[in-house]
């Protein structure tokens, strides 16, 4: 199952792909989150980060990513190691990657609450009640006005406006939502969520989410392209 998940992280090596689109917009919303956040220390959780292509490049060349200190959550061992090896040839120092499962609370035990919480390629694996339980699980990790930054075409039993119910239930403010076209057939979008309120206590014997098996049209997208990762590294050096 690991060398699956990591297989899969390669989509997003075309860039005119619709896991390529999503990714740059991701990126671009995680920018204008950056833009916003008050001066100081800044915390980011990227819950199933894989390599960290979300996060990773974009704390490497924004002006803020000195101040922010970021954990990157997966229970793939081959794309952790991706992303610790991207992180030592950024040298960013502050970015932890922790091998674990980001659907257990237990796993966040002793972690700081989040001020940015990124939730990207996760939605579409889940069934709507675990949907529904990370949403209210997210108030466990999350920092007073934490940011959410999540990405959903559609998933099982639910789509973007059944998620977004779900998100003003538990307190989330919608703050954007933008789409990239489609993905795998569906109009897909990146949002921004303002978490209202109080955080919650961490219940550590909650499990908020399993993946489903994934179905032969999604192994489908595979395709055989490199870890690009280093490829990444390249490219920023050489800009």
């Amino acid at each position: 199952m690991a060398d699956e998940w990591s297989d899969f992280s390669r989509v997003y090596d075309d860039s005119e792909s619709e896991f390529g689109k999503r990714l740059a917009l991701t990126q671009d919303v995680l920018r204008s989150v950056l833009d916003a956040t008050p001066p100081g220390a800044t915390t980011l959780l990227d819950l199933c980060a894989g390599a960290g292509r979300v996060v990773l490049p974009v704390l490497a060349t924004h002006a803020r990513g000195p101040d922010v200190h970021a954990w990157l959550v997966d229970s793939d061992p081959l794309a952790c190691e991706d992303a610790r090896e991207t992180v030592d040839e950024l040298h960013l120092s502050g970015v932890e990657v922790v091998t674990a499962d980001a659907g257990r609370a237990a796993t966040y035990a002793g972690f700081p609450r989040a001020d940015i919480v990124v939730l990207s390629g996760v939605l579409h694996h889940l069934w709507r009640r675990d949907a529904r339980r990370t949403v209210a699980g997210l108030r466990q990790v999350c920092a007073a006005d934490a940011t959410l930054i999540w990405t959903l075409g559609w998933a099982k039993g639910f789509g973007v406006d059944d998620f977004r119910e779900e998100l003003a239930r538990a307190g989330f403010r919608e703050l954007e939502v933008r789409s990239h076209g489609t993905l795998r057939e569906h109009e897909a979008f990146v949002g921004t969520h303002r978490m209202e309120g109080s955080p919650e206590p961490l219940e550590r014997d909650q499990t908020w989410f399993r993946f489903r098996r994934r179905d032969p049209g999604l192994l489908s997208a595979l395709g055989h392209a490199r870890r690009t990762a280093r490829k990444r590294v390249a490219s920023l050096r050489r800009g």
